[in-house]
C-alpha cells in the first residue's frame, strides 16, 4: 500500500527560523528576549522595525575612517566615487569597521 501525499507531508521536517544577520558585520544576531543583539558591533535591532540602536548609548564612537582604496575618485569607474564616513559603531567593537560608504556619480558636465 503506497502512502498518500498527506502522509508523506506529515513526515517532512519543519522549517527552522533563524535570527537575522547584523547589517554592519553580517554575523547572525542573538535574541535576548526583546531584541536581536550583535555583541561584536555593540548594537541591537528592533524585532519589529529592524532599526539599529547602540547597546551602550554613552559609549564613544569608534570614528575609524574608510580605508578602502577602491573608494577613491575614479578607482572603479571614471566619474564615480564614494561618500565615506567614519565608523559610527562604539569604540572597542570587535567587528569590522562600518563606514556606510555610498556610491556617488559625478554630475554630468
Amino acid at each position: 500500500m503506497s502512502e498518500t501525499v498527506r502522509e508523506r507531508e506529515a513526515r517532512l521536517p519543519g522549517a527552522e527560523s533563524s535570527n537575522p544577520d547584523c547589517g554592519a558585520c553580517g554575523s547572525e544576531t542573538d535574541f535576548d528576549g526583546d531584541d536581536f543583539v550583535c555583541e561584536g558591533c555593540g548594537i541591537y535591532f528592533s524585532p519589529t522595525t529592524m532599526a539599529a540602536s547602540f547597546l551602550d548609548e554613552d559609549a564613544p564612537a569608534c570614528g575609524a575612517p574608510c580605508d578602502n582604496s577602491w573608494h577613491r575618485t575614479g578607482a572603479i569607474k571614471p566619474g564615480m566615487s564614494f561618500e565615506c564616513r567614519a565608523c559610527p559603531l562604539p569604540a572597542g567593537h570587535s567587528s569590522l569597521h562600518w563606514t556606510g560608504c555610498e556610491a556617488v556619480l559625478a554630475a554630468p558636465r
